[in-house]
């Protein structure tokens, strides 16, 4: 059994069978809601990037890089005010993605993933509010993969960070925002098969870009937002509808 095919069959199905890895879509970076309110709402994302291994995938398949890994995120958020100017939120949903790079042809079935985030509104003059984000996303997860007749059982422990810093700027029925943004994410996975176990790592390297959107109301409590965000290494357009109650 080739080994580096293990390698890379075994990578493909922990990373695109288990759940999807991306930028997240984030909202303004300053909050939102009032204290003790509630939102819920819809979020969906697509996005494309590169991802970068190491440790003994490397050494042992010569794969340095997967790029053009594109994904589809569908996540449920429901969000609390701490403050005026502090609120919390949770996201739950799945995703998909696959891979088309230099020969290798996967798509990944539906997978479950989680974000958990907050953003504080730091100043406010006039009608443009300044604010801080940052959220998480983690998973870890078991998945077996079959090559050649043969099963891998591989478990994966990933997580993602992103953080930004910028502007809400309100109109007439609507606010443009965006601002900074920091992203970064590292994992690895440990697999079992019938020849033999490896270990391995993969990471988006640490990265700066920005994120630009808008917010439209579509009543009282009701909205609709849609961005794009670009870092070194990919960009992701996103859309969704909250809330608030």
């Amino acid at each position: 059994m080739d080994i580096k095919k293990v390698c890379l069959v075994v990578l493909l199905f922990s990373l695109l069978g288990s759940t999807a890895f991306a930028l997240d879509m984030m909202g303004p970076p300053t909050a939102a809601l009032d204290k003790d309110q509630f939102a819920a709402g819809f979020e969906y994302s697509y996005s494309r990037i590169d991802v970068s291994t190491s440790g003994l995938l490397r050494s042992m398949s010569g794969i340095k890089s997967l790029d053009n890994v594109e994904s589809n995120k569908y996540y449920a958020r429901l969000a609390y005010g701490l403050s005026d100017n502090w609120e919390i939120y949770y996201r739950l949903g799945g995703g998909d993605a696959k891979v088309d790079d230099e020969g290798v042809d996967f798509n990944g079935n539906n997978g479950f993933a989680g974000n958990v985030g907050t953003r504080v509104t730091f100043l406010k003059e006039n009608n443009v509010s300044w604010g801080v984000l940052g959220q998480i996303n983690w998973l870890n997860s078991d998945a077996v993969g079959t090559y050649q007749g043969g099963t891998a059982n591989t478990n994966i422990d990933l997580q993602e960070i992103q953080l930004a810093i910028g502007p809400k700027v309100q109109m007439d029925g609507w606010s443009l925002y965006g601002g900074a943004l920091y992203y970064q994410m590292d994992g690895d996975f440990d697999t079992n098969w019938a020849g033999g176990k490896a270990s391995a790592d993969i990471d988006v390297n640490s990265d700066f870009g920005g994120y630009i959107g808008a917010h439209f109301d579509l009543g009282k409590n009701l909205s609709i937002e849609v961005e794009s965000a670009m870092v070194g290494d990919g960009y992701s357009i996103g859309t969704g509808i909250v809330w608030k109650f």
